[in-house]
């Protein structure tokens, strides 16, 4: 599960945008990647229907 101390904003940033950062906490990573990636709601954990939950929203 994604905590706060989890994640950081770094700039020039191409990954998931900083006004989503609390719709990132709480969700499930889909594989583990290395500290310092980019996350990209690509790597988020699918649903049954294989959307992201943070997506939806």
């Amino acid at each position: 599960v994604i905590t706060d101390d989890m994640l950081m904003c770094r700039r020039p940033a191409t990954g998931i945008a900083p006004r989503d950062w609390q719709r990132v906490v709480g969700l499930r990573m889909s594989r583990d990647i290395k500290a310092g990636s980019v996350l990209q709601w690509g790597l988020l954990q699918q649903d049954q229907t294989g959307v992201s939950a943070a997506a939806e929203k």
